[in-house]
């Protein structure tokens, strides 16, 4: 009898630390939406564009940002340590403005329809995902 409650007690020890383990190896939020992984370059006028914010927008309203480098380089972040971009539909927003006042007489380098009126948009899959970005002063009417 000894014998037999010894063993349900580690088999109910083992599947108690299981449980656990497996709860515990992502702290993911039940919440979060599912993400992949995205980088990219953004370029403006053909060279790569430093400092620019990078966003994309799902159409759920969840958003990932993300910052270029000095080769205009950037990988996004959806919160905390949580890299990537919400899968589906996105809207692209990039911009240099930052979140401190403005110098007098700053302008925005980067035409609005990349920004405030964007027709940037991202299909982001599951699974690696690159998308760059060639960015125009004065695009063209299309």
């Amino acid at each position: 009898m000894r014998l037999r409650a010894n063993f349900c007690f580690h088999v109910a020890l083992a599947a108690f630390s299981a449980v656990t383990l497996l709860s515990g190896c992502t702290d993911v939020p039940v919440d979060q939406p599912d993400l992949s992984p995205v980088t990219g370059i953004v370029t403006l006028d053909g060279s790569p564009l430093s400092g620019a914010s990078v966003v994309f927008e799902s159409t759920g309203g969840q958003v990932a940002f993300g910052q270029t480098d000095e080769n205009g380089q950037y990988e996004m972040v959806y919160k905390g340590p949580w890299k990537g971009a919400v899968n589906g539909q996105n809207t692209v927003r990039i911009t240099t403005a930052s979140d401190a006042p403005p110098d007098p007489g700053w302008r925005e380098p980067i035409h609005p329809i990349y920004n405030r009126r964007s027709t940037l948009t991202a299909e982001v899959v599951a699974g690696e995902n690159t998308f760059d970005f060639a960015l125009e002063s004065k695009p063209s009417k299309r």
